[in-house]
């Protein structure tokens, strides 16, 4: 077999056998050998990839990697390299959000096979991705591109770009710095931002934390000449440390009615109004009391 420089990198191949008594007689049905690639094979097309963390890229070179030493010798390392590419002009260590980690390559070398090496068909390289932006609403797929350099000398290799590689960020911040809250009447918004009436008496659950253990119920009556709900109550739990301000009804309630946690929840006391519960993992409850039995909270 010889190479075929009119034919790019990137084909699939198999070979097949039949069997005849002579050249005109009747042939045996054909057996195929499995499809083998040719090119570099990435093994895994897909990443998770979780934001201000690094995540592993791993593919084959299924076709040795030869040194043209002699027409060379400039390069007698005879390394090929394989370097992130942006068809829109990508610049070396400014990517938008996930680029190769170590910016300075913005990829790695194919370490070519010289007269009398072995070439190791199994050899799995790998390369590192991360994330390089602060933001928390940048867009949470993207395709990484990979090209070989056009300097190696083999046309067969020349600007060679293996298959793409789709790129899922995944971000275990996306409510950080956000705010849920429940108003008079009452008013709610979600932490991603979603608002809502909610005008039926009752007990709600309004904020749960399933990885910290915290949770926050509160129960609203009929307020202001009976024309709205407002909450009169709250309870705030995290772990075993229970918070309760309750004016439902008279005497008017506020105090722990556990500490088994030793006190992870700070109460702060503003004024006669104004209260913030603090929890270690900087959770941040804010109480108002505008009028009787009328509170605002915010998450």
């Amino acid at each position: 077999m010889h190479r075929n420089d009119k034919i790019p990198l990137g084909f699939t191949l198999k070979c097949g056998v039949r069997v005849s008594q002579d050249k005109t007689g009747r042939a045996t049905k054909m057996v195929s050998s499995p499809d083998y690639f040719a090119g570099i094979k990435v093994l895994n097309p897909r990443v998770d990839l979780p934001k201000d963390n690094t995540s592993r890229v791993n593919f084959q070179v299924t076709v040795p990697v030869g040194c043209r030493y002699n027409s060379h010798p400039q390069n007698p390392a005879c390394d090929m390299g394989l370097n992130m590419f942006d068809p829109n002009g990508y610049t070396c260590g400014r990517a938008n959000v996930v680029q190769v980690k170590d910016s300075r390559r913005c990829g790695l070398d194919i370490t070519g096979i010289k007269e009398g090496e072995v070439w190791d068909y199994k050899k799995v390289y790998t390369f590192d991705v991360s994330t390089v932006d602060i933001n928390y609403s940048d867009e949470s797929e993207f395709t990484l591109q990979l090209k070989a350099s056009s300097d190696f000398g083999h046309k067969w290799w020349n600007e060679y770009q293996p298959d793409n590689i789709k790129v899922a960020v995944t971000n275990n911040k996306v409510y950080e710095k956000k705010l849920c809250y429940a108003h008079v009447d009452p008013h709610m918004q979600t932490a991603d931002g979603y608002n809502y009436e909610c005008q039926d008496k009752g007990e709600y659950l309004m904020y749960r934390n399933t990885k910290y253990n915290i949770e926050i119920l509160m129960k609203t009556d009929t307020c202001n000449h009976g024309y709205a709900q407002c909450i009169c109550s709250l309870i705030i739990r995290a772990g075993a440390d229970v918070f309760s301000i309750n004016s439902c009804h008279s005497p008017r309630f506020l105090d722990f009615l556990s500490c088994d946690d030793g006190g992870i929840l700070k109460v702060q006391r503003k004024n006669d109004r104004h209260y913030q519960v603090l929890y270690y993992i900087y959770v941040v409850f804010y109480i108002s009391n505008f009028y009787k039995s009328v509170y605002r909270l915010e998450t």
